[in-house]
């Protein structure tokens, strides 16, 4: 099966095992399958191993900054799992971490087109907030429309800076690229 494909299909999994999880009370369902994608992720990685796992922690500690921010202005919240009063659930920073690990394979195409990747930032990132929210796991306290315009401006920012840190990070990744020649 394409890297990509599995990639993809594994990452919606653990999207929604975050989402219902915390929505049902069970938060570190979706931080177990976050962590285990990541493991996963880096296992495949090889000689980039090194370089990815630092890309997937410059996402969480991204994502972290992100809803600490969005949290205490009181754009969102989440129906479980906070940790440490003020900083976001152990579940999201696993989520941010497991969008990390796709950065080199399903957003390699995203390198140096800026553009691109802020305006799917801007629609598709408070796209995910809102099926969130509508199945239980995020909360919009102030309103819908305050929510998404908070998430729309933060991706606007973030997923160009992901791409941007993708690049640095792992000028030519390994898993995509073992990924392609044997596809």
């Amino acid at each position: 099966m394409n890297y990509l494909v599995l990639q993809q299909g594994m990452m919606q999994v653990v999207w929604f095992a975050c989402v219902l999880g915390a929505a049902r009370g069970l938060p570190f369902l979706g931080t177990l399958a976050g962590l285990a994608f990541v493991g996963w992720h880096l296992a495949r990685a090889g000689d980039d191993a090194r370089s990815e796992a630092a890309l997937i922690a410059a996402a969480g500690a991204l994502g972290a900054a992100i809803d600490v921010a969005l949290l205490r202005s009181g754009a969102l919240s989440y129906a479980s799992g906070e940790w440490i009063p003020g900083l976001g659930p152990h579940w999201m920073i696993a989520l941010w971490m497991a969008f990390g690990a796709t950065l080199n394979v399903a957003y390699r195409w995203l390198r140096g087109r800026w553009f691109a990747a802020a305006l799917m930032g801007a629609v598709f990132g408070p796209l995910s907030y809102w099926a969130g929210m509508r199945l239980g796991g995020v909360v919009f306290p102030q309103s819908l429309e305050v929510g998404l315009a908070s998430l729309s401006l933060a991706w606007l920012l973030a997923f160009p800076a992901l791409v941007w840190l993708a690049e640095r990070l792992t000028p030519e990744p390994a898993v995509a690229m073992a990924e392609a020649r044997r596809a």
